[in-house]
């Protein structure tokens, strides 16, 4: 139960610092994350992101910057709610923050495994 009211507790406050900082960018989603964080298996380093869907294979998202990337395979497809904003939301584990969902304005949402 403390574990999850530090999910909740994370989330909260990482999206309030987000707020600003996504937006939707003619190339992807440009955000602004900062802290390092795990994507899959492959640890970033803050600093800024182009989250954007993979063309050529559905149900994989591609997160890059100016120093690489790395391609992630979705769990599952979420349909956005009306009037959802664009955000990347993260769960942290002690001090480590972990990618899991990645939603467009006005399209859909991505769940991470």
């Amino acid at each position: 139960m403390r574990t999850h009211a530090r999910i909740i507790t994370a989330a909260v406050g990482l999206l309030t610092l987000l707020g600003g900082s996504a937006v939707k960018a003619d190339s992807g989603l440009l955000a602004l994350v900062p802290f390092e964080f795990t994507a899959g298996s492959t640890t970033l380093a803050a600093g800024s992101y182009i989250v954007d869907q993979n063309t050529g294979s559905r149900g994989v998202l591609v997160v890059r910057s100016h120093r690489g990337g790395v391609f992630l395979p979705t769990q599952t497809a979420l349909h956005a709610r009306a009037g959802g904003s664009t955000r990347l939301v993260f769960h942290r584990y002690g001090h480590r923050y972990f990618l899991r969902q990645v939603w467009f304005q006005g399209t859909r949402g991505y769940a991470m495994p």
